[in-house]
């Protein structure tokens, strides 16, 4: 059985002032659990569009489970960083139950 949840998020916190500009960004994660073995690899891309400015981050999480994280984080950077959206999915893999069984009689 595949479960998906999808949600946004808004951010109410004080604004943080921008000392280094961001920029493009590719980076492969490793996330250890509380015993410090890797419970999930991932990837984050980050870039910087063009024109507005607009920097999206990008992060994936794929875990051993089976299941999966992603969320996209977009923000501007002029004189603060700005949250402008961030979606998150989680998708969860649940144990399957026993497929039941056709009760459809063949047609003779």
């Amino acid at each position: 059985m595949l479960l998906l949840l999808y949600y946004s998020a808004n951010s109410a916190a004080t604004p943080v002032r921008v000392r280094h500009m961001e920029g493009i960004t590719h980076g492969f994660l490793i996330l250890p659990g509380l015993d410090g073995k890797t419970i999930a690899y991932g990837e984050l891309d980050q870039v910087v569009g063009g024109k507005t400015g607009i920097v999206t981050t990008d992060t994936n999480f794929h875990f051993n489970d089976g299941s999966s994280f992603r969320e996209i984080t977009k923000f501007t950077q002029q004189s603060e960083f700005r949250l402008v959206t961030k979606l998150c999915r989680r998708v969860l893999l649940l144990p399957t139950r026993a497929r039941p069984r056709s009760t459809r009689q063949p047609v003779t």
